[in-house]
């Protein structure tokens, strides 16, 4: 069965997940008194789950490239979302 992710439907767990999410900092700024490195922690956590997860997905993937370029690929994504994180750390302090 093909999925055609352009689609719209009537399933609304996705938009719930979202808004879920994104309310979690928000209440963590307004309730527990979070800074902004304290948001930061938790966007740069993230991008390394995020990243992670990625890296298995291209390896399961690309079985015909191979596991060892996906992990290559996936590691220079890593570095490069990290790179981001160290900047924005300089230029929130």
């Amino acid at each position: 069965m093909k999925v055609d992710i352009f689609q719209p439907t009537d399933d609304q767990t996705p938009l719930i997940a979202l808004i879920a999410a994104n309310t979690i900092p928000l209440f963590g700024v307004f309730i527990f008194g979070w800074d902004v490195f304290d948001i930061l922690l938790i966007y740069w956590l993230e991008s390394g789950v995020i990243g992670f997860y990625n890296i298995l997905k291209m390896i399961k993937a690309n079985k015909t490239i191979g596991a060892l370029l996906s992990v290559f690929y996936g590691s220079l994504w890593n570095v490069h979302v990290w790179s981001s994180c160290f900047y924005s750390s300089i230029f929130s302090s």
